[in-house]
């Protein structure tokens, strides 16, 4: 479950927030930022005291949760099973990310559950229920060396 709060923005331009703040929540470091905050942050806007900002907590984003990267093998590669799959993982709240890929598995699958035994629930209820699931393996993330890094335009 996602939770939404409404903060009232701090007399402070947040724009040009100090290395290792986040620019939506002065005081707040990197890891405990916020998904969402103000979208004005242009060179040339002013600070806007009082306004309210939307912030949006997910617990599946929170850095102390565990997560995993999981190679799926489907049991038939055939334009169905791939349509059941995909749609069947999009409604799974604890997968971040699905990929189809190309190699030795069919798709790879980011998950971030909040310990082992939670993902041993996540694991025999949820991904090895999904259609056309043959097999998996588990690669447990121990540290997240780059993470949401923002694409060159």
């Amino acid at each position: 479950m996602l939770a939404i709060r409404l903060m009232q923005a701090q007399t402070v331009d947040n724009c040009n927030a100090p290395s290792g703040a986040s620019a939506c929540v002065p005081g707040m470091s990197e890891p405990e930022a916020p998904l969402f905050c103000r979208p004005d942050c242009s060179p040339n806007a002013p600070a806007q005291p009082n306004q309210p900002t939307v912030v949006v907590q997910s617990p599946l984003n929170d850095p102390t949760k565990m997560s995993q990267l999981l190679p799926v093998l489907l049991d038939k590669t055939t334009p169905d099973v791939f349509e059941r799959f995909a749609q069947a993982v999009k409604l799974a709240p604890e997968v971040l990310e699905c990929h189809m890929v190309a190699g030795g598995f069919d798709y790879l699958v980011k998950a971030r559950l909040p310990d082992m035994t939670a993902y041993r629930r996540f694991l025999g209820e949820t991904l090895l229920a999904l259609p056309g699931v043959r097999e998996t393996r588990t690669y447990a993330v121990m540290e997240e060396v780059k993470r949401d890094a923002p694409l060159p335009v």
